[in-house]
């Protein structure tokens, strides 16, 4: 993730333009480091009462699936498949969850526009 810096600001060597413009590295690197490290964190979610169980990595992969072989019934696929879909939603939704939060922390009360003079 590369800062785009608005071409009136390249070059200008005012303080304020300087400053916002370390402010948005730092930021910009402290959330890529954050994000590469939320992306190796495990999400695990189970449904059924637990008798299907997922892990989700916080890149958003699915890391496994397990499934309680007292479930699998040719007449209960529909119901196991939907299980599935219940456990890998709720794992997928929390870890963009951290996401999102790292990225409203990092840019919480921060005017990016203003920062870097647009406004």
């Amino acid at each position: 993730m590369k800062a785009n810096v608005p071409k009136e600001l390249r070059g200008n060597s005012s303080k304020r333009a300087q400053a916002a413009l370390k402010k948005a590295k730092e930021i910009e690197k402290k959330i890529g480091e954050q994000i590469k490290e939320l992306d190796q964190k495990e999400y695990t979610a189970s449904s059924g009462g637990g008798v299907v169980s997922v892990v989700v990595m916080g890149s958003l992969e699915i890391k496994s699936i397990k499934i309680d072989p007292e479930v699998v019934n040719k007449e209960d696929i529909p119901m196991l498949s939907d299980l599935i879909i219940s456990a890998l939603n709720e794992a997928i939704s929390t870890a963009q969850k951290e996401k999102d939060a790292i990225l409203d922390t990092q840019t919480s009360g921060v005017d990016l526009n203003a920062m870097l003079g647009l406004m």
